[in-house]
């Protein structure tokens, strides 16, 4: 099957991502203005795709289990992130499960809503930003459902 002749575009987000590259630094690295890009998606529409939905899981599992102790060790997250992710079967071997959560952690830390200390997760004030405005706009999304029109 050939692809020739057909012309690809970017969505409004993908042009605004691409404009807010800084010329002058490798091409493998986000700038703050596309960090902010990507961010303010996954705010907008945290199920918008799997890699999308994986960053906020993440980010909303080191939340939750910050509760019982901070910064949040690895060994603790991994578990609790496949569950939360709906990873049950897919990420059946633990190993599975390791590199699945490194490479949304990885992710995460690279917009950064997260950050390292060892084996530990914390989350950023951009992190704790980003939490509480998703709980906020789905909030506002349930409540917009439930009204009676």
């Amino acid at each position: 099957m050939s692809h020739e002749g057909r012309k690809f575009t970017l969505t409004e987000a993908g042009e605004e991502y691409v404009a807010a590259r800084e010329a002058s630094m490798p091409p493998g690295h986000t700038s703050e203005q596309q960090t902010e890009v990507l961010k303010s998606l996954i705010i907008k529409d945290p199920f918008a795709s799997p890699t999308i939905f994986g960053v906020y899981t993440l980010v909303e599992a080191v939340f939750s289990l910050s509760r019982n102790g901070y910064p949040v060790p690895w060994d603790s997250l991994t578990t609790f992130f496949r569950e939360a992710s709906g990873k049950r079967f897919e990420w059946a071997a633990a190993k599975t499960e390791y590199h699945g959560t490194r490479m949304y952690s990885n992710y995460a830390a690279e917009l950064g809503l997260l950050g390292r200390v060892g084996h530990n997760l914390y989350l950023t004030p951009d992190g704790l930003r980003f939490i509480l405005l998703l709980q906020l706009h789905k909030s506002i999304k349930m409540i917009d459902a439930l009204q009676m029109k």
